[in-house]
């Protein structure tokens, strides 16, 4: 084990010292990788363990050379380290002879256990949450091989959280609201974009920063009222997407809830200087005021916060960013992707010019604000879709978008819970200490109890496909892995490697009897492929694929129970959407 002994720092190789210290430990080997054991711990072991007669009952650096059978019946409780290029093959051998105790060292663990355990008793004993947070921030720095840095990672995660949620349980009151809708811009679109979103991702360092907040549909009219409805039922029972659409009120509407709570209420949109929009009935029970003059919309923003009656709840969209309301003087001589940069740029003004309202009234301090993008576009890496750039399947680029809260008496953290657009309203009502009342059994939950899983579809439960240009999709999203079904058939994507989704990983996997999901055989492909699809990986991707198709069919059979027509077939999930591959 010279190589597994080399990996550990100098600030490891001390842990391992201070438990041997306290410990007594014997080493399997009497060659050069026994030497520098010794070496590296700077102590000798009881004796040396080999498989060569020759050597027993000889010396070996000092100390006596054994038959591994003398740990037969001896019921041995020290550390035994395997120093042999053979390790393999001892620790089978140790794990015949001592009843199949775990080999290498540490109580018959490996040397990665010395470590994890004592990491892991040392955050126990300690009481408090802050110091523990520290500790573990310490050896962050300090640890590198893989459990314990697992462990600390996790640990360290999930501290944080529950400190968060103790802060927030115990800071709730009724703060202002203001809800920033950042149209069209995903994850993808924010991250290649820094330049022009400068006050976002400012304030997105100084936020709850959702990381796996995955939108609920793909496109607005959608996602907005998915968002006041805290559920994506609302609509389903319509067969067309029209400016203004009732809803069912399955739940009742966020802005109503706050109204009840003595929350004045403004929902408020600029197009630009040459487009207008109807009035919608989608973010509120009043309508949604659009401005088409710039400066009358600021100012009606900024009249709406100096009103001196407190609190307030607000719902913002600056459209700019929407590919078909981009504005540009001379647009003949504007590309598409300038306008889009112009467009961006202008977002991010919007929200500097409202933080600059706020504090100018120096009420920052008594303001939570929620950032939070709808959809992103696709142009057209998937299909062309009648020329549809949203509004088609739910894939990653189109549905992992930002997502933020910012709060200045919040500690900023890096939340990386699976949560979508349903979660918003529950979020909200649970941070300023307002009951959220929910009665159906598809409500969003608070982030901060969220179950893990987001669910995403294009068109509505009663909706026909567009002309054949747009499926109607489903899909349901995990901390690793993307479920879409179609009438094309199931599609799944590890995101974090795939986040565009152009890998459908079921293609690497056939039917058998049904539903069971069997591994192809790619016996000549190249070890880049065989690496990353071992049998653990391949193992893993069937299992979370049962646990998503499951899920998702019960959701889809709930959304065909309000769709008079145009119900989707769950015979769908019953064939794989092939992607034409040259093996």
């Amino acid at each position: 084990m010279i190589k597994l002994i080399n990996e550990f720092n100098d600030f490891e190789v001390d842990i391992i010292r201070k438990y041997i210290d306290e410990n007594h430990y014997i080493i399997f080997g009497t060659g050069e990788g026994s030497k520098e054991v010794v070496r590296v711990l700077d102590k000798k072991p009881q004796f040396f363990l080999d498989n060569n007669k020759e050597k027993y009952n000889q010396k070996f650096l000092d100390r006596e050379v054994k038959s591994p059978n003398v740990l037969i019946d001896n019921n041995y409780e020290g550390i035994i380290i395997i120093a042999s290029m053979y390790y393999k093959e001892i620790r089978c051998q140790l794990d015949s002879i001592i009843d199949g105790k775990n080999i290498i060292c540490y109580n018959l663990h490996s040397i990665e256990e010395i470590l994890y355990n004592h990491i892991k008793n040392s955050v126990e004993d300690i009481v408090d949450i802050k110091e523990k947070i520290c500790y573990l921030e310490l050896m962050e720095d300090k640890i590198y091989n893989v459990k314990s840095a697992k462990y600390i990672k996790e640990r360290l995660y999930s501290l944080r959280v529950d400190e968060l949620k103790k802060y927030i349980a115990k800071n709730r009151r009724k703060k202002n609201v203001i809800i920033y809708h950042l149209e069209s811009i995903s994850q993808e679109i924010l991250n290649h974009n820094l330049e022009s979103f400068k006050t976002i991702k400012k304030l997105q360092k100084k936020s709850i920063n959702l990381t796996k907040f995955f939108s609920s549909a793909t496109s607005t009219y959608m996602t907005m009222s998915y968002f006041f409805y805290g559920n994506d039922f609302e609509l389903d029972k319509k067969q067309e997407l029209y400016d203004d659409i009732p809803v069912s009120n399955i739940e009742e509407n966020l802005f109503s809830v706050l109204e009840k709570n003595n929350y004045r209420t403004l929902s408020t949109i600029y197009w630009d200087d040459k487009n207008t929009i109807n009035d919608i009935n989608i973010s509120h029970n009043k309508t949604y005021t659009s401005k088409n003059k710039y400066r009358d919309f600021v100012n009606g923003i900024r009249d709406f916060i100096y009103q001196d009656e407190n609190p307030f709840a607000m719902y913002v969209t600056d459209a700019r960013t929407h590919l078909i309301y981009q504005k540009w003087n001379k647009p003949d001589e504007i590309t598409h992707i300038n306008k889009l940069q112009w467009g961006y740029r202008n977002v991010d003004n919007t929200l500097e010019n409202i933080l600059r309202i706020l504090e100018e009234k120096d009420i920052l301090k008594d303001t939570i604000i929620i950032c939070y993008g709808d959809h992103g576009d696709d142009y057209w890496s998937h299909n062309f879709n009648g020329g549809f750039a949203h509004g088609i399947e739910p894939y990653s680029n189109m549905i992992h978008v930002p997502a933020f809260i910012y709060s200045m008496e919040i500690p900023p953290i890096n939340l990386t819970t699976v949560c979508s657009t349903i979660d918003m309203k529950n979020t909200i009502l649970d941070l300023i200490g307002v009951e959220a009342n929910n009665n159906f059994k598809y409500s969003g939950k608070s982030i901060f109890n969220s179950d893990g899983y987001a669910y995403s579809h294009n068109l509505l439960a009663n909706q026909s496909e567009e002309k054949g240009y747009l499926l109607k999709s489903y899909s349901i999203t995990n901390n690793m892995y993307t479920l879409i079904v179609s009438k094309n058939g199931l599609e799944m994507y590890a995101y974090e490697m795939d986040p565009f989704n152009h890998n459908n990983l079921l293609n690497f996997f056939e039917f058998k009897d049904k539903d069971i999901l069997e591994a192809k055989e790619f016996k000549d492909a190249h070890g880049h492929f065989k690496v990353c699809f071992d049998e653990i990986q391949l193992n893993d991707i069937r299992d979370n694929y049962y646990l998503l198709v499951d899920l998702l069919k019960k959701r889809i059979i709930e959304k065909n129970r309000l769709a008079s027509e145009n119900k989707f077939d769950i015979n769908n999930f019953n064939k794989i959407k092939e992607r034409k591959y040259n093996w």
